[in-house]
């Protein structure tokens, strides 16, 4: 019964630590952990207030310990690094001084000059090819960070949830 009750501490605390660093003192105050995580708990067994505090925080903590998941702490899912551009101008550059050349023989006009012009015409188009891919890649990946999130925290309610439900609550 002791070591209940100093883990029960110990989980309030640890509960109250993370709605305090996380949401702000001001949001810890005015919201239940339960409303806190986006899921309405109603006592079916005419619990009190302060027995559903204390149920939802064994969850909380039950939750986490069973998934793996802090739902306070977005960004986990460990999103890849988006590369750099790297030798996409010098690429464009290549291109463009080939079609320099050819553009040139075929017109009768100065290669040299030409390949100069098409060398810096490849390199800048090049390298905007290469930054909108990047950023096309970087939106993708912020996308799909996000998802994970989201089911990172999915997982962790339906976790809460069933808890909150085997302790005679009705939970949505």
């Amino acid at each position: 019964m002791m070591v209940r009750l100093i883990m029960v501490v110990m989980l309030v605390g640890f509960a109250s630590g993370v709605l305090t660093t996380q949401a702000g003192a001001q949001e810890a105050q005015t919201k239940s952990l339960s409303q806190s995580l986006g899921v309405f708990v109603y006592p079916g067994q005419g619990q009190t207030p302060e027995q559903q505090q204390t149920d939802e925080n064994e969850c909380y903590g039950w939750a986490g310990e069973t998934t793996g998941i802090d739902p306070f702490q977005p960004g986990q899912s460990g999103a890849a690094e988006v590369g750099g551009i790297g030798g996409s101008g010098a690429k464009g550059a290549v291109k463009g001084a080939v079609g320099g050349a050819a553009i040139s023989g075929m017109t009768g006009g100065d290669t040299s000059d030409a390949m100069l012009v098409g060398t810096a015409v490849g390199a800048v188009r090049g390298r905007r090819k290469a930054k909108k891919a990047k950023e096309a890649e970087k939106q993708q990946a912020e996308a799909a960070a996000k998802a994970a999130d989201q089911e990172r925290v999915d997982t962790f309610n339906r976790a809460f949830s069933a808890c909150m439900e085997g302790r005679d609550y009705t939970v949505s």
